[in-house]
């Protein structure tokens, strides 16, 4: 459409002119029936999509705090202590259901956990591009042990895209603490290394039980960081779906339309 009083060219389906705000003579106002269904389409969509991020988020933490205990024992007596106590476990079934426990937490944690990165990378997409495909984010994710930098470089990535957005429509921003990305840093190296120093020396026997207090906070340190993530990339989220009628991308334009023609504009 051609505007009859600037002469610039905007949409067809728009009610008046983007530069003059003249009407638009040919426009035609959708019925109101169209206009609430859509709207309630819309509607329902973000809050289905909002419902299931914060179920998944709420699951992860829960799944996470259940499976500390396994992971920290585990983490203390070894692989060997472990698969000694599997066959035992086989031969005496009283001892098989702390077992399943401790395989079922640990892998369901793990499974939770991919299913809500998932979710947030695949529905972030609406507000603005990540770096990572929803797979390839699971994907590089369960890395073994470069598994500390590249979390950190997930989790960096989509603050800071979500930093971009909420800040450009003037939304509250959930800002993560300095202390997490050190924490799941030195905690996941640390933890690495000390599970090589459990399973392959003898240094265990020496130091037992600084192993036991030292394993301890460092695994506690781990979980924590991971909580307080999921937490606020979790309301970052909910925010950007709070107010989806003026939520634009980070890709959209800044610049607002001016009054003086393109000729004009190509002689100043």
């Amino acid at each position: 459409m051609i505007c009859k009083k600037c002469g610039r060219k905007y949409e067809d389906d728009m009610p008046k002119c983007l530069w003059c705000d003249a009407p638009n003579e040919d426009y035609v106002l959708p019925s109101e029936n169209y206009t609430n269904n859509t709207a309630k389409q819309i509607c329902n969509a973000q809050e289905n999509g909002l419902c299931e991020c914060e179920i998944l988020a709420k699951s992860a933490i829960c799944w996470l705090k259940i499976s500390f205990i396994p992971f920290l024992l585990i983490y203390i007596l070894g692989i060997e202590f472990l698969f000694k106590f599997t066959l035992f476990s086989l031969f005496f079934l009283c001892f098989l259901p702390p077992l399943i426990f401790i395989y079922y937490s640990l892998c369901k944690a793990i499974y939770k956990c991919c299913a809500w990165l998932y979710f947030v990378e695949k529905h972030q997409h609406h507000f603005f591009k990540t770096n990572f495909l929803p797979w390839e984010a699971v994907f590089c994710a369960l890395a073994p042990f470069v598994f500390p930098f590249v979390h950190c470089y997930i989790f960096r990535d989509l603050l800071a895209q979500q930093k971009n957005v909420l800040e450009k429509n003037k939304l509250k921003y959930s800002k993560l603490p300095r202390w997490v990305y050190p924490a799941v840093l030195v905690s996941g190296i640390a933890i690495q290394i000390g599970f090589y120093i459990v399973n392959f020396t003898q240094m265990q026997d020496v130091f037992f039980s600084e192993t036991i207090i030292l394993g301890s906070l460092l695994c506690f340190i781990l979980y924590a960081s991971y909580i307080k993530v999921i937490r606020t990339i979790t309301a970052n989220t909910s925010a950007l779906y709070s107010l989806p009628d003026v939520v634009s991308t980070a890709d959209s334009p800044t610049d607002t339309p001016t009054d003086v023609p393109d000729d004009q504009q190509r002689s100043a």
